[in-house]
């Protein structure tokens, strides 16, 4: 398996918040954060989400499972009270959708829940968790964007996904206003932007055992980053190691935007 699913890391705060929780990158940030000491509220509407947290505390970790609609701001405070989101310093704004569209099959409520999810969803999350991160003295912010926010990619149809990828670009100007905006109370806001990572929702859309053209053209690695490979940017920009990062994206996409 490429990468490691543990690493090191300074992390000063008792609790985290983790949307997304019950696969993908959700579930392995989750699982190193688990790892390092850290309580975890780990937040998505997925079936399996009581399986994927059962089998971390399993593990020896200390998650509680949060059944709930990101973009339900009101319910989500009402949920993480219940949950005890007291001493809260980190939050991973995993959760997110894709769909596969061509430009002229696209409907407006298709574009209404792209957004609603990707990027309200996050705004949600985030003013949700604010109440907390500002009582415990401060904290850190990480966004899952895309390198679809920077480069229009066309991999299984003709035609790029414009939905998603706006939510992604919309998403990474966010993190830059998230930044500026709770700065003063000590809360760092960055982002990750992800390249091709074998995730159940990658595997939804294509094969996602080999990287397909044209992504093979362009990447400097050519194949898929693992979950856990995502994971450790993002519980990096959450540690008190990137004390001195907020407002930018790391790019972990194996060098596709740099050809």
């Amino acid at each position: 398996m490429a990468g490691t699913s543990r690493i090191e890391l300074e992390l000063s705060g008792a609790t985290a918040l983790v949307t997304g929780a019950a696969s993908g990158i959700g579930l392995a940030t989750t699982r190193m954060l688990g790892a390092a000491g850290v309580r975890v509220l780990a937040v998505d509407v997925a079936a399996g989400l009581e399986d994927s947290v059962r089998d971390l505390v399993t593990a020896g970790c200390d998650v509680v499972a949060v059944r709930h609609d990101i973009t339900d701001e009101e319910g989500l405070v009402a949920a993480l009270e219940a949950a005890g989101a007291d001493g809260l310093a980190y939050v991973a704004n995993c959760a997110g959708i894709h769909q596969q569209r061509s430009f002229d099959d696209i409907t407006l409520d298709e574009w209404r829940r792209m957004l609603e999810v990707n990027l309200l969803g996050a705004f949600a999350v985030t003013r949700a968790a604010a109440r907390w991160l500002r009582a415990s003295g401060g904290g850190a912010v990480v966004n899952v964007t895309s390198t679809e926010a920077e480069r229009v990619i066309a991999l299984v149809n003709p035609d790029a996904v414009p939905h998603y990828a706006a939510s992604k670009a919309a998403l990474a100007m966010l993190t830059r206003s998230e930044a500026h905006a709770l700065a003063a109370y000590g809360i760092r806001v960055n982002a990750v932007a992800p390249g091709f990572v074998a995730t159940p929702m990658t595997r939804g859309n294509h094969d996602a055992s080999d990287l397909p053209e044209p992504a093979r053209a362009r990447a400097l690695i050519q194949r898929y980053a693992e979950p856990q490979e995502i994971a450790v940017a993002v519980c990096f920009l959450l540690s008190d190691g990137a004390g001195f990062i907020t407002g930018t994206t790391l790019h972990v996409d194996g060098g596709y935007l740099v050809t």
